[in-house]
């Protein structure tokens, strides 16, 4: 008899309405049981070994499994760019890993947020680039220049959001090339997490006002989500205030791997 059909032996054979505290009391004097009910317990005693051994066993998968899924979620997945080039569509959302303006005041790893284009057969990178503007600039070429520090994220995941356009989309963060980099928002953005200064800015939620001034990076990049697709990727939080670790953590985006030469 094994453990396990020992324990149920013992559940089958005492009273339905035993109290906990006299669970104990009862099994120990032998009141209320039978024989068989004491024969039972004596040989769940005697597999006390292998309850506490098969215990401590799924203690140590679980362990294992969470620390692997931990391991899964923050490690990336390195892949060539040769090989990853056919699986970037469209419109994928575009990360760079880095301790820029953005990323050191900001709430995550990602110091910068772009995305991917396709014309013909040239796969380009759609950006805002500090000093630079809104310009193309070739994905393979950002490749070589920063390996391993380019996450590629999937838009509209399995479709989700049906009113999606990734064509518009495309086409309006296109479009916004040749424009100057957006000094002002960025520094607001950044002024937002400094100590104390902090306790007097409020994020506003509002996307009226996003044609002022020119974008940054995330903001051009959820601005052409929004008004290009159709979908704002977080619909609480204004253009000019998304910082890329904001689109890392949307349900619009998901992580599929990271581009090296």
């Amino acid at each position: 008899m094994n453990w396990f059909e020992s324990f149920m032996g013992v559940c089958h054979c005492l009273p339905k309405r035993m109290s906990w505290l006299n669970l104990g009391r009862t099994l120990l004097a032998g009141n209320n049981v039978g024989s068989h009910t004491r024969q039972v317990v004596s040989s769940a005693l005697d597999c006390r070994c292998c309850l506490r051994q098969a215990v401590a066993h799924l203690f140590r998968r679980c362990r294992l499994a969470t620390r692997v899924a931990t391991n899964r979620e923050n490690e990336p997945i390195l892949v060539p760019y040769d090989e990853a080039r056919g699986a970037i569509a469209d419109g994928d959302l575009l990360l760079f890993r880095g301790r820029g303006l953005i990323a050191t005041a900001g709430r995550g790893v990602h110091g910068h947020a772009a995305k991917a284009a396709w014309w013909d057969d040239d796969l380009f990178c759609l950006e805002f680039r500090a000093f630079r503007g809104g310009r193309a600039v070739l994905l393979s070429h950002l490749v070589e220049r920063w390996p391993g520090r380019i996450d590629v994220f999937e838009t509209n995941p399995q479709g989700r959001w049906l009113g999606y356009d990734s064509a518009e989309a495309t086409r309006y963060m296109r479009r916004l090339t040749g424009l100057e980099y957006g000094w002002f928002n960025v520094l607001r953005v950044a002024l937002a997490h400094a100590p104390v200064v902090r306790w007097f800015c409020s994020t506003a939620s509002d996307d009226a006002p996003a044609g002022e001034r020119p974008p940054f990076c995330s903001q051009a990049v959820v601005m052409a989500e929004r008004i290009g697709g159709g979908v704002d990727p977080v619909p609480w939080l204004a253009d000019r205030h998304t910082e890329p670790a904001d689109l890392a953590r949307s349900a619009f985006y998901r992580y599929r791997f990271t581009l090296v030469p």
